[in-house]
């Protein structure tokens, strides 16, 4: 309980820091960071996820961003590196569309390291000038899978994150 209301206290200042923000999200040359607490599916078990990610904007609407994700709650615990092309379409300022493909190194405790590939969708919803909410879900594939080993080679699961602009 006390994790809960820590976690909801730290998106809540983080959020109300990032009104201070003055750059727009998803233009060229801009950075982002995100923060995201997800169920993940993997080795036909349900995972807490936590990750982050830093990323930068090479185009208007195109990021290219890099993630460390912490699986934890199961056995065995996962840790994943994750780059990631994202494409946010600027159809409307509060609630946007993205896409995204990316692909894994994935680090298992007790079992050997695989590569995983994988698509996100969804919508970032504006939370302020520098702030936004994307909610979305995530398909993923284990390349490479052994079906005996890993039970179910590829999942797909709801995720919810922030991301803040500068």
């Amino acid at each position: 309980m006390f994790a809960k209301r820590a976690l909801i206290q730290f998106l809540f200042a983080a959020v109300s820091a990032a009104a201070c923000v003055e750059a727009h999200a998803a233009d060229q040359g801009s950075s982002s960071f995100g923060l995201t607490l997800a169920p993940g599916r993997q080795l036909d078990q349900t995972y807490t996820v936590l990750s982050g990610r830093i990323g930068h904007y090479f185009a208007d609407d195109f990021e290219g961003s890099l993630g460390l994700e912490a699986w934890r709650g199961k056995d065995p615990s996962i840790y994943k590196v994750v780059p990631e092309i994202r494409y946010t379409m600027p159809l409307n300022p509060r609630a946007r569309p993205y896409g995204a493909l990316f692909v894994t190194r994935t680090f298992y405790d007790g079992l050997p390291d695989k590569n995983t590939f994988g698509a996100r969708l969804g919508f970032a919803f504006t939370v302020n000038r520098g702030a936004s909410l994307g909610v979305g879900i995530v398909t993923e594939r284990i390349s490479g899978c052994d079906s005996a080993t890993y039970r179910k080679c590829d999942d797909t699961w709801p995720e919810i994150g922030l991301s803040f602009s500068y």
